[in-house]
């Protein structure tokens, strides 16, 4: 598995997600509610030790459409990116991380910026809204 097919599957787990949207990756769909998990340019070696175990980050975007067309629809959607991000915290606080396979160990996975509106559709009653997040793992040599 991919390391951004475990992700998809680790982050379809928030029960904070709405269960009636799908999840994409690198793209989302017109119309409708839904979320897409996109990869971001960033180092991908963050460090190396003598023996040769890699410590890796891969830093990624939440994102979604949601409904905006109200002030009320707008602070859910900030509200949800703030759950968002605490329900990472909390992963990695428990060790709930996602599962990479042999020899690639999740260290932590966070978000790095608040939840923000990206962009506003131009019928005025969507929003793009995303956060940008990053997971650092391990690569162990063996």
């Amino acid at each position: 598995m991919s390391i951004i097919e475990s992700l998809q599957t680790f982050i379809a787990t928030c029960p904070a997600l709405n269960a009636f949207a799908d999840l994409h990756v690198d793209g989302l769909e017109p119309g409708a509610v839904n979320y897409s998990i996109d990869t971001l340019p960033g180092a991908r070696i963050l460090s190396q030790d003598l023996a040769g175990n890699k410590t890796r980050e891969f830093p990624f975007a939440l994102t979604s459409r949601e409904a905006a067309v109200d002030d009320l629809a707008r602070i859910a959607n900030s509200g949800f990116y703030e759950g968002f991000a605490d329900w990472l915290e909390e992963q990695t606080d428990n060790d709930d991380l996602p599962d990479l396979g042999t020899n690639k160990t999740v260290e932590s996975i966070e978000a790095t910026s608040w939840g923000y509106l990206y962009q506003r559709d131009e019928n005025d009653q969507t929003a793009i809204y995303q956060i940008i997040c990053k997971m650092t793992y391990t690569d162990w040599k063996g």
